[in-house]
């Protein structure tokens, strides 16, 4: 996964889940009181939000939960866990 910062959003790109060749997007936010985002996988037509998101203490691994609000026919989802680590070199999370 890479990610970089675009005003008061980080944005970026990780592996698709099903279809290794194409990427899938995520764009987190801070609202308020706690950070938020969607994610998207536009080669099969599904995306979602994240919540309860946090940052482990390097900047370099994010985690939190995700629902699925478009399918693609692959099946809808709540509260499922999820971790990424990110590239050093391309992007850290900090807050």
């Amino acid at each position: 996964m890479t990610i970089s910062k675009a005003g008061g959003k980080y944005k970026g790109t990780y592996t698709d889940t099903y279809v290794d060749t194409k990427l899938g997007t995520i764009e987190l936010y801070f609202d308020g009181t706690s950070w938020k985002g969607t994610w998207g996988e536009p080669a099969i037509g599904r995306k979602g939000n994240l919540y309860e998101i946090s940052v482990d203490e390097t900047g370099t691994q994010i985690s939190g939960k995700y629902d699925v609000t478009a399918d693609g026919g692959k099946g809808f989802r709540k509260d499922v866990q999820f971790k990424f680590t990110l590239s050093k070199r391309k992007g850290l999370i900090t807050f």
